[in-house]
């Protein structure tokens, strides 16, 4: 089974997110989010993108209309600690954490930040095991591939 999360690093606080597939199949943001300084040890960082990938749910309600789609992403935006999405991805930086076997195989994807989101950078992808202390260094230094 494929679970991701996503890490953003602004200011110096890493914010890992928590994702779900809806019963639909989308996947969507959790509004879980692990919160670090970029001065943690690589293992605690290594070790809460663990417990971010072991909360990926599976089968959720999908939202089924516009105001349950708003009522979510507020409660990400409270998680996450934000008011606005939109100035928040203007200057963070995003990597995206994805396995399907988070004990062998960790796939660590940089992103590119555009007007309206991000796009990843597969050509600078890093796999990695899913040990923590190596897996928290690939992290800190997948954040130098952001564009």
């Amino acid at each position: 089974m494929k679970k991701n999360s996503y890490a953003y690093l602004r200011d110096n606080t890493l914010r890992i997110l928590t994702m779900a597939e809806t019963d639909q199949g989308m996947i969507v943001n959790e509004p879980l989010v692990f919160f670090l300084e970029t001065t943690a040890f690589p293992q605690t960082i290594g070790i809460k993108a663990l417990e971010s990938l072991a909360n990926f749910k599976i089968g959720i309600p999908h939202p089924p209309d516009s105001v349950a789609w708003k009522i979510r992403g507020q409660e990400v935006l409270k998680a996450m600690r934000l008011k606005a999405w939109k100035s928040f991805i203007k200057s963070a930086k995003v990597i995206c954490i994805s396995t399907e076997d988070e004990r062998t195989c960790i796939k660590i994807t940089p992103y590119s930040t555009r007007d309206s989101g991000f796009v990843g950078l597969g050509d600078k992808c890093r796999v990695c095991p899913g040990e923590p202390e190596a897996l928290g260094r690939v992290i800190l230094e997948a954040f130098d591939d952001c564009e």
